[in-house]
């Protein structure tokens, strides 16, 4: 008689646990959260998207600055005209100096790494430190 008595209540218990779940799932509001889901995809897509719209400005600008770097440096390996039309460049040694750091600047763009622009944008500015200071 015990265990009829143990069996009945751990069915009970059971009954109401199932019946409790069932209740738990019918409060929540299915469409809500799918709704809510999509609202916040499409949050995310939009924010994705304007980071990728700056991203690509960005680096623009960076290889923008970039080339204009390279662009002066060529412009001080030319030379510039004095006042009587002579054109004045760079000493050997700096030029020699200006290949060194070519020479040394190991890239690899078909990785296409942050590391390259940086090395990159290194040599530039060590060449423009070298040409500045020494014309004529």
């Amino acid at each position: 008689m015990i265990l009829a008595e143990r069996k009945s209540e751990t069915s009970k218990e059971s009954k109401d646990q199932s019946s409790s779940a069932q209740k738990a799932s019918a409060k929540r509001p299915r469409k809500k959260s799918a709704e809510q889901s999509t609202a916040l995809k499409k949050d995310v897509l939009v924010r994705l998207q304007g980071l990728r719209s700056v991203t690509k400005e960005i680096s623009r600008s960076y290889l923008a600055n970039l080339e204009h770097g390279i662009l002066e440096i060529t412009d001080l390996v030319n030379g510039t005209a004095d006042e009587e039309g002579k054109k004045k460049g760079l000493k050997s040694a700096t030029l020699e100096r200006i290949i060194d750091i070519l020479e040394n600047t190991s890239l690899k763009p078909e990785k296409g790494r942050r590391k390259d622009l940086k090395r990159i944008d290194q040599a530039i500015e060590a060449m423009m430190r070298i040409g500045s200071r020494k014309k004529g």
